[in-house]
């Protein structure tokens, strides 16, 4: 899990936490495989290209796992863990008018 920075124990939570409830296996790819190549991009800043490479697959493919687990995250864990709300988001302008500290208004 060298390329992953993960230990097999995070690994196999990741996988079980997000890919394996809403990512299904398909004939290009596992949910495994798919938290493996957005993992090694993420950590290692791979390429698509090189992930693609090293799983044996083209490049389309890997992207079109990213973009699926990219939803599967944004879904889940961003608003799980930073607090950040899909439905309930707040834009720039109410986040610039009404938090912030006087300092960034006036600068």
């Amino acid at each position: 899990m060298m390329l992953t920075s993960l230990t097999k124990n995070q690994f196999d939570e990741v996988c079980y936490q997000y890919s394996a409830k809403r990512l299904r296996n398909s004939r290009n790819r596992s949910g495994r495989e798919t938290s493996a190549k957005l993992l090694m991009i993420l950590r290692k800043s791979l390429t698509p290209d090189v992930v693609a490479f090293f799983f044996g697959t083209k490049h389309p493919v890997v992207s079109v796992a990213m973009k699926t687990f990219e939803v599967i995250l944004r879904s889940t864990f961003v608003s799980k863990y930073l607090g950040v709300d899909p439905i309930n988001h707040m834009d720039r302008k109410d986040a610039v008018e009404n938090h912030s500290i006087e300092f960034c208004t006036s600068v």
